[in-house]
C-alpha cells in the first residue's frame, strides 16, 4: 500500500547545492511562490506592486501550504528591508549615492529565489531582517 505524501508534513531533503529541497510540493503552490518573486522583480519600479501583490497572495495561500507561507514571508521579509534600506540611505549625505543599490537588489535576488522556488527549494535573501 502507498501512503501519499501530505503538505502538512512535508518530506524535505537537502539538494546538491545544500538548499532545502521539498519534492512533494504541488504544482500550484510552487508557481504562487514564484508569481511572488516576480512581483518583487515588478516591484522594483513599483512600491505597491511589490509590497501588496506578495502580501496577498501569501494571505490568502500561507495557511495551505507551508511553502508558500515560507517563500511569501522571506519576499514580504525582503521588500520591507529594501525600502528601509533605500529610506535610510536617502536620508543621509554619505548614503545618498548607494541609495541606487537596494533597487537593483530587488532585481537580481527575487530572480535567483524565484528559480530556487521552480526547483521546490527553500531559500534566504541576504541582508533582510526578519520582521515577519
Amino acid at each position: 500500500m502507498m501512503s501519499e505524501v501530505s503538505n502538512s508534513t512535508p518530506y524535505r531533503e537537502v539538494g546538491p547545492n545544500g538548499r532545502l529541497r521539498e519534492p512533494a510540493v504541488f504544482d500550484r503552490d510552487r508557481k504562487t511562490a514564484i508569481l511572488i518573486h516576480v512581483f518583487v522583480i515588478i516591484g522594483a519600479v513599483s512600491f505597491g506592486v511589490a509590497l501588496v501583490v506578495p502580501l496577498i497572495l501569501w494571505l490568502i495561500y500561507r495557511d495551505g501550504s507551508v511553502f508558500i507561507d515560507d517563500h511569501g514571508r522571506e519576499a514580504l521579509n525582503f521588500v520591507l528591508s529594501m525600502f528601509l534600506y533605500t529610506f535610510i540611505l536617502s536620508i543621509s549625505i554619505v548614503g545618498l549615492p548607494l541609495a541606487w543599490v537596494p533597487g537593483v537588489l530587488m532585481i537580481f535576488l527575487p530572480i535567483r529565489s524565484a528559480m530556487a522556488a521552480s526547483a521546490r527549494e527553500y531559500i534566504r535573501y541576504p541582508m533582510t531582517l526578519r520582521l515577519l
